[in-house]
């Protein structure tokens, strides 16, 4: 669990470090917090299992931001259902890259819905490392 953690918050700080000089500064809360996108399973056939990953990712972000966020800057997490389908999980990444402006996108990764997050279509095309997303 603490490994866990400890790799979800070193990967965090890595993001957050990366994008954070890359997005134009907002005005009010925008500029003060770290959106981070989430997708899981929340409902559907394999709907125990992403509650669980759900509810670990968001004590993680408790956490962090208990300890004073990132850089100083508190980490708001938005969560977005792919309700157990293949074909939901690369609308839903859509929607939280397009709709929310998220820097990172988390994931549970033991069904069959988080494998289509690869695979959105579109002008952006993300690769295994976040530092390796390329534009088109």
């Amino acid at each position: 669990m603490k490994r866990t953690f400890a790799l979800l918050a070193t990967s965090l700080a890595i993001a957050a470090a990366a994008f954070t000089g890359c997005k134009k500064a907002g005005s009010g809360a925008e500029a003060d917090e770290i959106v981070i996108g989430e997708f899981a399973s929340l409902t559907g056939a394999t709907a125990s299992f992403g509650q669980s990953s759900h509810k670990g990712t968001q004590m993680a972000i408790d956490e962090i931001n208990a300890a004073g966020g990132i850089l100083g800057k508190k980490v708001k997490l938005v969560t977005e259902d792919d309700q157990s389908k293949a074909g939901e999980a690369a609308t839903v990444v859509r929607k939280l890259i397009s709709r929310d402006k998220v820097i990172a996108v988390l994931a549970e990764d033991a069904t069959t819905p988080s494998s289509a997050r690869s695979r959105p279509r579109g002008r952006w095309r993300p690769r295994r490392s976040a530092s390796r997303a390329r534009f088109r």
